[in-house]
Protein backbone atom coordinates (compact mmCIF):
# COMPACT_ATOMS: atom_id res chain seq x y z
CA UNK A 1 0.00 0.00 0.00
CA UNK A 2 1.43 3.35 -0.99
CA UNK A 3 1.42 6.33 1.34
CA UNK A 4 -0.89 9.22 0.41
CA UNK A 5 0.87 12.10 -1.32
CA UNK A 6 1.11 15.60 0.14
CA UNK A 7 -1.71 16.99 -2.03
CA UNK A 8 -4.12 14.26 -0.87
CA UNK A 9 -3.24 14.88 2.78
CA UNK A 10 -3.65 18.63 2.36
CA UNK A 11 -7.03 18.13 0.68
CA UNK A 12 -8.16 15.85 3.50
CA UNK A 13 -7.19 18.36 6.16
CA UNK A 14 -8.86 21.16 4.19
CA UNK A 15 -12.13 19.22 4.01
CA UNK A 16 -11.92 18.47 7.73
CA UNK A 17 -11.32 22.13 8.46
CA UNK A 18 -14.29 23.21 6.35
CA UNK A 19 -16.47 20.61 8.07
CA UNK A 20 -15.39 21.84 11.50
CA UNK A 21 -16.10 25.48 10.58
CA UNK A 22 -19.55 24.60 9.21
CA UNK A 23 -20.35 22.49 12.26
CA UNK A 24 -19.29 25.10 14.79
CA UNK A 25 -20.99 27.86 12.79
CA UNK A 26 -24.27 25.97 12.73
CA UNK A 27 -24.01 25.25 16.45
CA UNK A 28 -23.32 28.93 17.17
CA UNK A 29 -26.30 29.95 15.03
CA UNK A 30 -28.60 27.58 16.92
CA UNK A 31 -27.22 28.83 20.25
CA UNK A 32 -27.88 32.43 19.21
CA UNK A 33 -31.37 31.65 17.90
CA UNK A 34 -32.46 29.68 20.95
CA UNK A 35 -30.63 31.91 23.40
CA UNK A 36 -27.58 31.24 25.54
CA UNK A 37 -29.40 31.69 28.86
CA UNK A 38 -32.19 29.35 27.79
CA UNK A 39 -29.66 26.74 26.67
CA UNK A 40 -27.70 26.84 29.94
CA UNK A 41 -30.94 26.72 31.94
CA UNK A 42 -32.08 23.67 29.95
CA UNK A 43 -28.79 21.88 30.58
CA UNK A 44 -29.16 22.47 34.30
CA UNK A 45 -32.71 21.12 34.33
CA UNK A 46 -31.68 18.04 32.35
CA UNK A 47 -28.77 17.04 34.59
CA UNK A 48 -30.98 14.77 36.72
CA UNK A 49 -31.82 12.66 33.66
CA UNK A 50 -28.23 12.35 32.42
CA UNK A 51 -27.31 9.22 34.48
CA UNK A 52 -30.30 7.41 32.97
CA UNK A 53 -29.44 8.67 29.50
CA UNK A 54 -25.86 7.40 29.90
CA UNK A 55 -27.14 4.03 31.15
CA UNK A 56 -29.32 3.76 28.04
CA UNK A 57 -26.32 4.69 25.90
CA UNK A 58 -24.44 1.74 27.38
CA UNK A 59 -27.36 -0.51 26.44
CA UNK A 60 -27.29 0.89 22.90
CA UNK A 61 -23.61 -0.07 22.61
CA UNK A 62 -24.46 -3.55 23.91
CA UNK A 63 -27.29 -3.93 21.39
CA UNK A 64 -24.94 -2.98 18.54
CA UNK A 65 -22.50 -5.60 19.77
CA UNK A 66 -25.22 -8.26 19.87
CA UNK A 67 -26.15 -7.45 16.28
CA UNK A 68 -22.55 -7.88 15.12
CA UNK A 69 -22.21 -11.04 17.21
CA UNK A 70 -25.27 -12.53 15.50
CA UNK A 71 -23.75 -11.94 12.07
CA UNK A 72 -20.45 -13.60 12.99
CA UNK A 73 -22.35 -16.59 14.34
CA UNK A 74 -24.40 -16.75 11.14
CA UNK A 75 -21.15 -17.01 9.18
CA UNK A 76 -20.03 -19.89 11.40
CA UNK A 77 -17.12 -17.85 12.77
CA UNK A 78 -18.09 -16.74 16.29
CA UNK A 79 -15.75 -14.01 17.46
CA UNK A 80 -13.95 -14.09 20.85
CA UNK A 81 -15.88 -11.99 23.34
CA UNK A 82 -13.04 -9.78 24.60
CA UNK A 83 -11.81 -8.45 21.24
CA UNK A 84 -15.38 -8.18 19.96
CA UNK A 85 -16.61 -5.95 22.76
CA UNK A 86 -13.46 -3.80 22.73
CA UNK A 87 -13.92 -3.23 19.01
CA UNK A 88 -17.61 -2.42 19.49
CA UNK A 89 -16.90 0.10 22.25
CA UNK A 90 -14.14 1.92 20.37
CA UNK A 91 -16.22 1.78 17.19
CA UNK A 92 -19.08 3.47 19.02
CA UNK A 93 -16.80 6.32 20.04
CA UNK A 94 -15.78 6.76 16.40
CA UNK A 95 -19.40 6.61 15.24
CA UNK A 96 -20.50 9.51 17.46
CA UNK A 97 -17.46 11.76 17.08
CA UNK A 98 -16.04 11.43 13.54
CA UNK A 99 -17.46 12.59 10.20
CA UNK A 100 -19.16 9.63 8.48
CA UNK A 101 -18.59 7.98 11.85
CA UNK A 102 -20.71 4.86 11.36
CA UNK A 103 -18.87 3.94 8.17
CA UNK A 104 -15.49 4.44 9.84
CA UNK A 105 -16.65 2.48 12.90
CA UNK A 106 -17.62 -0.57 10.85
CA UNK A 107 -14.26 -0.47 9.07
CA UNK A 108 -12.49 -0.30 12.42
CA UNK A 109 -14.42 -3.28 13.80
CA UNK A 110 -13.69 -5.33 10.69
CA UNK A 111 -9.96 -4.58 10.85
CA UNK A 112 -9.81 -5.53 14.53
CA UNK A 113 -11.80 -8.75 14.12
CA UNK A 114 -10.17 -9.95 10.88
CA UNK A 115 -7.36 -11.85 12.70
CA UNK A 116 -9.99 -13.87 14.59
CA UNK A 117 -12.66 -14.44 11.94
CA UNK A 118 -10.80 -13.99 8.67
CA UNK A 119 -10.87 -10.85 6.55
CA UNK A 120 -13.73 -11.93 4.22
CA UNK A 121 -16.04 -12.77 7.14
CA UNK A 122 -15.10 -9.58 9.01
CA UNK A 123 -15.79 -7.48 5.91
CA UNK A 124 -19.07 -9.30 5.24
CA UNK A 125 -20.21 -8.75 8.83
CA UNK A 126 -19.30 -5.06 8.58
CA UNK A 127 -21.36 -4.60 5.42
CA UNK A 128 -24.20 -6.64 6.92
CA UNK A 129 -24.25 -4.58 10.10
CA UNK A 130 -24.26 -1.36 8.08
CA UNK A 131 -27.25 -2.68 6.10
CA UNK A 132 -29.00 -3.68 9.33
CA UNK A 133 -28.45 -0.20 10.78
CA UNK A 134 -29.89 1.41 7.65
CA UNK A 135 -32.94 -0.86 7.74
CA UNK A 136 -33.42 -0.02 11.43
CA UNK A 137 -33.28 3.68 10.53
CA UNK A 138 -35.89 3.06 7.84
CA UNK A 139 -38.17 1.32 10.36
CA UNK A 140 -37.73 4.25 12.74
CA UNK A 141 -38.51 6.72 9.95
CA UNK A 142 -41.71 4.89 8.98
CA UNK A 143 -42.89 4.92 12.60
CA UNK A 144 -41.84 8.47 13.42
CA UNK A 145 -43.03 10.19 10.23
CA UNK A 146 -46.63 9.64 11.35
CA UNK A 147 -45.87 11.47 14.60
CA UNK A 148 -44.06 14.25 12.74
CA UNK A 149 -47.05 14.59 10.40
CA UNK A 150 -49.44 14.87 13.34
CA UNK A 151 -47.31 17.59 14.95
CA UNK A 152 -46.05 19.48 11.88
CA UNK A 153 -48.59 18.76 9.16
CA UNK A 154 -47.52 18.61 5.52
CA UNK A 155 -44.48 20.84 6.04
CA UNK A 156 -40.74 20.65 5.40
CA UNK A 157 -39.92 18.54 8.51
CA UNK A 158 -42.44 15.89 7.45
CA UNK A 159 -41.12 15.69 3.91
CA UNK A 160 -37.54 15.58 5.25
CA UNK A 161 -38.29 12.54 7.45
CA UNK A 162 -40.07 10.88 4.52
CA UNK A 163 -37.05 11.43 2.27
CA UNK A 164 -34.80 10.11 5.02
CA UNK A 165 -36.83 6.89 5.24
CA UNK A 166 -36.80 6.35 1.47
CA UNK A 167 -33.05 6.96 1.36
CA UNK A 168 -32.41 4.49 4.18
CA UNK A 169 -34.44 1.77 2.46
CA UNK A 170 -32.60 2.32 -0.83
CA UNK A 171 -29.13 2.27 0.72
CA UNK A 172 -29.88 -0.75 2.92
CA UNK A 173 -31.26 -2.74 -0.01
CA UNK A 174 -28.23 -1.88 -2.13
CA UNK A 175 -25.93 -3.22 0.59
CA UNK A 176 -28.09 -6.26 1.29
CA UNK A 177 -27.91 -7.48 -2.33
CA UNK A 178 -24.17 -6.87 -2.72
CA UNK A 179 -23.46 -10.56 -2.24
CA UNK A 180 -26.03 -11.65 -4.80
CA UNK A 181 -24.53 -9.43 -7.49
CA UNK A 182 -21.08 -10.81 -6.61
CA UNK A 183 -19.70 -7.44 -5.61
CA UNK A 184 -16.48 -8.99 -4.35
CA UNK A 185 -15.80 -10.80 -7.61
CA UNK A 186 -16.59 -7.68 -9.64
CA UNK A 187 -14.26 -5.54 -7.53
CA UNK A 188 -11.61 -8.23 -7.75
CA UNK A 189 -11.75 -7.96 -11.51
CA UNK A 190 -10.81 -4.30 -11.27
CA UNK A 191 -8.62 -4.15 -8.17
CA UNK A 192 -5.63 -6.41 -7.67
CA UNK A 193 -5.70 -5.94 -3.89
CA UNK A 194 -9.08 -7.70 -3.50
CA UNK A 195 -8.86 -10.20 -6.37
CA UNK A 196 -8.25 -13.22 -4.16
CA UNK A 197 -10.56 -12.18 -1.32
CA UNK A 198 -13.48 -11.06 -3.52
CA UNK A 199 -15.17 -14.46 -4.05
CA UNK A 200 -14.62 -15.35 -0.38
CA UNK A 201 -16.37 -12.11 0.62
CA UNK A 202 -19.34 -12.94 -1.64
CA UNK A 203 -19.66 -16.39 -0.10
CA UNK A 204 -19.38 -15.04 3.45
CA UNK A 205 -21.85 -12.23 2.85
CA UNK A 206 -24.48 -14.53 1.36
CA UNK A 207 -24.24 -16.59 4.55
CA UNK A 208 -24.37 -13.50 6.76
CA UNK A 209 -27.38 -12.15 4.86
CA UNK A 210 -29.39 -15.20 5.90
CA UNK A 211 -29.41 -13.84 9.45
CA UNK A 212 -29.69 -10.18 8.61
CA UNK A 213 -33.15 -10.05 10.19
CA UNK A 214 -31.62 -10.80 13.61
CA UNK A 215 -29.21 -7.89 13.28
CA UNK A 216 -32.05 -5.62 12.11
CA UNK A 217 -34.05 -6.60 15.21
CA UNK A 218 -31.13 -5.74 17.52
CA UNK A 219 -30.48 -2.44 15.75
CA UNK A 220 -34.19 -1.55 15.87
CA UNK A 221 -34.11 -2.14 19.63
CA UNK A 222 -31.24 0.33 19.74
CA UNK A 223 -33.39 2.93 17.97
CA UNK A 224 -36.14 2.38 20.54
CA UNK A 225 -33.62 2.99 23.33
CA UNK A 226 -32.51 6.21 21.64
CA UNK A 227 -36.12 7.36 21.49
CA UNK A 228 -36.48 6.59 25.20
CA UNK A 229 -33.44 8.79 25.86
CA UNK A 230 -35.23 11.70 24.22
CA UNK A 231 -38.40 11.06 26.19
CA UNK A 232 -36.41 11.19 29.44
CA UNK A 233 -34.75 14.44 28.41
CA UNK A 234 -38.06 15.98 27.35
CA UNK A 235 -39.56 15.03 30.72
CA UNK A 236 -36.56 16.52 32.57
CA UNK A 237 -37.02 19.77 30.62
CA UNK A 238 -40.71 19.95 31.42
CA UNK A 239 -41.81 19.31 27.82
CA UNK A 240 -44.63 17.04 26.69
CA UNK A 241 -43.83 13.34 27.04
CA UNK A 242 -46.59 11.77 24.99
CA UNK A 243 -45.77 8.99 22.55
CA UNK A 244 -46.48 11.28 19.59
CA UNK A 245 -44.15 14.02 20.86
CA UNK A 246 -41.36 11.58 21.67
CA UNK A 247 -41.56 9.87 18.28
CA UNK A 248 -41.73 13.17 16.41
CA UNK A 249 -38.64 14.44 18.21
CA UNK A 250 -36.78 11.23 17.43
CA UNK A 251 -37.72 11.38 13.76
CA UNK A 252 -36.29 14.87 13.50
CA UNK A 253 -33.15 13.82 15.40
CA UNK A 254 -32.46 10.91 13.02
CA UNK A 255 -33.00 13.10 9.97
CA UNK A 256 -30.75 15.85 11.31
CA UNK A 257 -28.06 13.29 12.13
CA UNK A 258 -28.20 11.91 8.58
CA UNK A 259 -27.92 15.39 7.06
CA UNK A 260 -24.99 16.22 9.31
CA UNK A 261 -23.16 12.92 9.00
CA UNK A 262 -20.19 14.58 7.31
CA UNK A 263 -19.72 17.07 10.14
CA UNK A 264 -17.44 16.28 13.11
CA UNK A 265 -19.61 14.77 15.87
CA UNK A 266 -22.62 15.99 13.83
CA UNK A 267 -22.16 19.31 15.61
CA UNK A 268 -24.97 21.72 14.79
CA UNK A 269 -26.95 19.30 12.58
CA UNK A 270 -29.01 17.54 15.24
CA UNK A 271 -29.22 20.77 17.21
CA UNK A 272 -30.68 22.59 14.21
CA UNK A 273 -33.16 19.80 13.50
CA UNK A 274 -34.42 19.69 17.08
CA UNK A 275 -34.57 23.50 17.31
CA UNK A 276 -36.69 23.47 14.15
Amino acid sequence: MTAPDASTSARTWLLRGVGAVVALGTLALVWRTVGGDATVSALRRARGALPWVLALEALIVAVNGMALRALYRAAGRPAPEGPLWRAVFIGHLAAVTLPAGRLIAEGWKASRMAPFTGAPVAAAAAVGLQAAALYANAVAAVVTVIAVLLRCGWTTPTFAVMAFGVGMIGLATALAVSGRVELGRRLGGRMEAVREAGPAFDSAFNTVASRLHAAVAWESLGRALQCLQLVLLRDALGAAVSAVDGLATYGLLLTGAALGDLLPAQLGATDAALAL
